[in-house]
């Protein structure tokens, strides 16, 4: 049987299931390798009636110069014990979709909102809730390959007992960027160490000013659209939800769980000490650009700004 997957990154998940329902050995090529492609293409038109079931995978197919003329020599194919997936790393046209479904199951991958996909998909498979799935996704990142990975190495850990989010951190690979943003919301509750230990440790001098450049951008679009009555300020996730999928166009179409976090530091800063600290974002980022501070020093004197607004609201 001829599986043909099309489409964005979810078509890598798609595969995945294909993989774990067809439980044969697994013989793998790469259409870009003029030899693979010639050694898959001899694979997949010898029959034997007294072969053992296989699968057979052709990875990067869009790659190929003359898709249409491929699709048309496989179709004339008929395979026997064999599950033969081919995976094509973009959208097929219409007319070559249909020419795949006279001889093949096609799976069109296609997903609108990358982070929220991403987030149901880890929801789905770890059986938690949707802001552990989020928290999770914000730790891995959004790499495809890694975020299998390291789903399966919580599945394993997991199996017989209960998720505990605190316990997944000490497992997972956490991302670099996953840590300014931790080490950011514990600066906006008045504590700044996480942040020291990050500068000292990592030198990511840049990476802390721009993560905290994009909060406060947040949290004033937020505490606007409060106070204009357009978002509602609540403790309950379902109804903030329900109101944030009228704006969530000016917050990037971020996922709403993202934004919800922010209400926390909702009455934490003025609007005025929020443009405040905006403007001294900029004004640091340009005296490092140009060479008239040093970072680690401006990043110090910008947190202590960030702190003293806090204390003073």
């Amino acid at each position: 049987m001829f599986y043909i997957l099309t489409g964005d990154y979810s078509i890598e998940l798609e595969y995945n299931e294909l993989i774990k329902k067809h439980n044969y050995p697994i013989t793998t090529f790469d259409a870009t390798q003029k030899d693979e492609f010639e050694i898959f293409l001899q694979k997949i038109s010898t029959n034997s009636m007294f072969g053992n079931n296989e699968t057979i995978v052709l990875k990067r197919a869009e790659k190929l110069s003359k898709l249409s003329d491929f699709i048309k020599t496989i179709s004339n194919f008929n395979i026997l014990n064999k599950i033969v997936i081919i995976l094509i790393n973009k959208k097929l046209t219409a007319k070559q979709i249909k020419s795949c479904e006279a001889f093949a199951k096609v799976i069109i991958g296609e997903t609108k909102n990358e982070k929220e996909f991403y987030i149901n998909y880890i929801k789905n498979e770890l059986k938690i809730k949707t802001n552990e799935a989020f928290q999770l996704t914000e730790m891995i990142g959004h790499d495809i390959h890694k975020i299998k990975n390291e789903i399966e190495k919580l599945k394993n850990y997991f199996y017989d007992e209960e998720f505990n989010l605190e316990k997944a951190k000490n497992i997972i690979s956490i991302n670099e960027e996953y840590n300014s943003f931790e080490a950011i919301e514990n600066l906006l509750l008045g504590n700044p160490n996480e942040v020291y230990k990050m500068i000292n440790k990592d030198k990511s001098h840049m990476l802390i000013l721009y993560t905290l450049a994009k909060e406060f951008q947040t949290i004033l679009k937020l505490t606007l659209l409060i106070n204009e009555g357009k978002v509602m300020s609540t403790n309950n996730y379902n109804k903030f939800k329900d109101n944030y999928e009228h704006n969530k166009h000016l917050f990037n179409n971020s996922h709403p769980y993202a934004v919800f976090k922010k209400l926390q530091y909702i009455n934490k800063y003025t609007i005025t000490s929020i443009k405040e600290i905006l403007k001294e974002v900029l004004i640091t980022e340009a005296n490092i650009k140009n060479g008239l501070i040093k970072d680690d020093i401006a990043i110090e004197i910008l947190i202590k700004k960030v702190v003293l607004k806090y204390e003073n609201n």
